[in-house]
């Protein structure tokens, strides 16, 4: 998970990432949230079929749908129980992009403008 995070931390191409299916736990989230906050290119995450992703990641995807550009982010099928919190996160990725917390990231010496698309 750390290799994919600075993949797409570094990224300014790539928008769906879909790695549903691939035994990815708690410690996954927790592992490439650092790595999604303050994206601004990724557009889709789809992490279905997890069952190894439970309760414990929701604050983490909550941060990463309040700071990043991402549009939807598919946690269907993972252990996730309650269609309320399934609910939230699409509710905060309803958020229009100029009224999220976006930080600043910084690539190389150059620090991105947080809220610009590339």
């Amino acid at each position: 998970m750390t290799s994919l995070g600075e993949l797409l931390y570094d990224n300014h191409i790539i928008e769906s990432v879909l790695i549903g299916g691939n035994r990815i736990t708690d410690k996954g989230i927790e592992l490439l949230l650092p790595f999604l906050v303050g994206n601004t290119t990724l557009r889709q995450l789809d992490i279905s079929s997890n069952k190894g992703i439970t309760q414990k990641s929701i604050p983490a995807l909550f941060e990463i749908a309040m700071k990043s550009y991402l549009e939807t982010i598919n946690i269907e099928y993972t252990s996730i129980l309650g269609e309320n919190q399934q609910q939230e996160i699409k509710n905060i990725l309803l958020v229009p992009i100029d009224q999220r917390e976006i930080p600043l990231i910084t690539v190389g010496f150059v620090k991105s403008a947080a809220k610009i698309k590339f």
